[in-house]
Parts: C-alpha cells; sequence; structure tokens
C-alpha cells in the first residue's frame, strides 16, 4: 500500500437561529466534480499558496462559494479531523471554524462551486441522510453531530 497524501483543508461552518433553534448552511457539490459530485457540504476547500493559516483557508472559501466576507475575529475553531479520501490515497487534514451569518450580509451562491445552498437543522440534515434524501461527508456529518450539543448560538460560541 502507498503511502497517503496528505491535503491541508478548512470549512466554515455558517450558523445562525430561527425560531429559537440552530441552523446551519450547507451547499451541494456539483455532479460534476471529481471529489464528493453531490454531496452535501459547509463551504470550504484546500489551502492555497496565499492562504496564511487554516483559518484564512476557510475565511477564503466562504466569500469565494457563498459570497459571505468575515473577519477572522468573528470566527471560532470548532474541531480538527483526518479523513481519508474514498477514490484515492489522499488524506485530509480537515480544519472546522463556525461563524454567526452575518445580518448585513446576503449568500451569493458561486454557481462554478455550488449546485444548491440550504439552512436545515443539525438534526434535519442527519435525519435526511439517514432516508437517503440526502449525502453528507464524514466532515460534515461529524461537525453537524457536535453542533447536536447547543440548543443556542451562544452556547456554541462559548465553548
Amino acid at each position: 500500500m502507498s503511502d497517503k497524501v496528505m491535503v491541508q483543508a478548512a470549512v466554515m461552518v455558517l450558523l445562525r437561529e430561527d425560531a429559537g433553534q440552530i441552523e446551519t448552511y450547507l451547499t451541494k457539490r456539483p455532479a460534476t466534480f471529481r471529489t464528493y459530485p453531490g454531496r452535501y457540504v459547509f463551504p470550504g476547500g484546500t489551502m492555497e499558496m496565499n492562504d496564511s493559516d487554516h483559518l484564512d483557508c476557510a475565511i477564503r472559501e466562504a466569500l469565494e462559494e457563498v459570497g459571505i466576507c468575515l473577519k477572522r475575529a468573528d470566527v471560532f475553531f470548532l474541531s480538527e479531523n483526518h479523513v481519508d479520501h474514498y477514490l484515492d490515497d489522499i488524506q485530509y487534514h480537515v480544519f472546522s471554524y463556525a461563524a454567526k451569518m452575518p445580518d448585513d450580509q446576503v449568500i451569493t451562491l458561486n454557481p462554478d462551486e455550488v449546485e444548491e445552498g440550504l439552512w436545515l437543522r443539525p438534526n434535519d440534515c442527519l435525519q435526511k441522510e439517514k432516508e437517503s434524501k440526502m449525502s453528507l461527508t464524514k466532515i460534515t456529518r461529524r461537525n453537524l453531530r457536535m453542533l447536536l450539543d447547543y440548543k443556542t448560538l451562544d452556547e456554541v460560541f462559548r465553548k
């Protein structure tokens, strides 16, 4: 077996409260993408040369994919995971960050990177996957499960 190639990546978990419940924003990857086609994920991707760190990567990806401009001070570390890619000898080292959806911004999808996007409660996402109505990646699933521990955004950002 060959050695795995380690790829550095980051995702941005955008959160809001609706009717007193936490919702998160997921994007659907285009069916034409080589990695995770048609899967629902948080905005994110691999680090680029101009990214100074994983947080820069997550902020850049949120802007590129869904048009949301975030400040470093408004973003919080959520988790760090390693996951093997299902097709190749690649292991992703993924840092997940969370931010409240800014009240003064509107999501604008980049059609080159996102097929659709939607706000859902974490439990609803997991239920849709269980019913085969939505396909999630391991990192997305792990972060959604972690969010189940919180009832409000204040609890998430107090951790």
